[in-house]
């Protein structure tokens, strides 16, 4: 079932100062700051919104200035659904709320979507991903160093993993046709991998490489390798690890055969 989601924008004025609000609309209930229907004011000026989230539009919901009440509240929230998602649930927020004992106003007032949700617990469990640098001047030991690092991480939080994947595909499959979803940081990362291969090899063929290496590292090949063939990690990372120095073999042979024609 398709899941519709609101968004109540508005302003108002209390004891002399300009307040915004953002009120989230299930069905028929809202969790948020301020409510339309106890404040009349607002009712002409709210304007309703129907939105389908992309999974990396909001950023980490964490706020290093948050009381340390809310902080405890939030991680508490973060560790539940870490939790749900490790034992293969794809939680509602309303039963993140019931399993972190706490209200629904305010489940939804840290996390107000699936992908807020998503988003933060990814940030969270794969995070040190996005950290990765390089510590060599060599490309095919930049990916091996990259695939060594990233897949026992997205081992160890593979809940959280098949979970942005099932919400990415769910906001595929609703999306209109000028609609793009971009997850993740991939070509970053990969463009890092290649670096040392600027100026060795032609613009298209190092892109060729990088199109290459994607399809070696990321969640999808990583489940793939798991769920199709069976594998465990240490084959998962020897299959990938020699597909990168068959692809970087090759990048390299032709680029050797590139300048034999060219010379000749």
């Amino acid at each position: 079932m398709r899941r519709q989601y609101h968004f109540c924008k508005g302003s108002s004025v209390q004891n002399g100062t300009p307040v915004s609000f953002l009120a989230f609309q299930r069905g028929r209930r809202f969790a948020g700051s301020q409510s339309t229907e106890a404040h009349p004011l607002l009712r002409k000026r709210v304007q309703m919104h129907e939105v389908y989230v992309p999974i990396d539009a909001f950023p980490t919901p964490f706020d290093p200035s948050l009381t340390s009440t809310r902080a405890k509240t939030y991680r508490l929230l973060l560790a539940s659904a870490m939790t749900l998602y490790d034992e293969g649930a794809f939680p509602s927020i309303t039963e993140l709320a019931a399993h972190a004992q706490v209200s629904r106003a305010t489940a939804y007032r840290y996390f107000p979507t699936q992908s807020a949700l998503i988003s933060a617990v990814v940030a969270e469990s794969l995070g040190p991903i996005l950290e990765w640098r390089p510590q060599d001047d060599d490309a095919l030991k930049r990916i091996r160093q990259l695939l060594t690092f990233a897949y026992p991480q997205m081992e160890r939080h593979e809940g959280a993993l098949r979970a942005a994947l099932q919400l990415s595909l769910q906001q595929w499959a609703h999306a209109t046709p000028g609609e793009k979803f971009v997850r993740g940081n991939r070509k970053r990362l990969l463009a890092l991998a290649v670096e040392p291969l600027q100026g060795k090899l032609p613009p298209d063929s190092l892109q060729r490489v990088i199109h290459a290496f994607s399809l070696i590292y990321g969640s999808e090949v990583f489940l793939v390798l798991k769920d199709i063939w069976g594998l465990e990690l240490e084959s998962i990372q020897d299959v990938t690890q020699w597909m990168a120095k068959a692809i970087l073999r090759q990048a390299e042979e032709d680029a050797t055969n590139c300048k034999k024609t060219s010379a000749g």
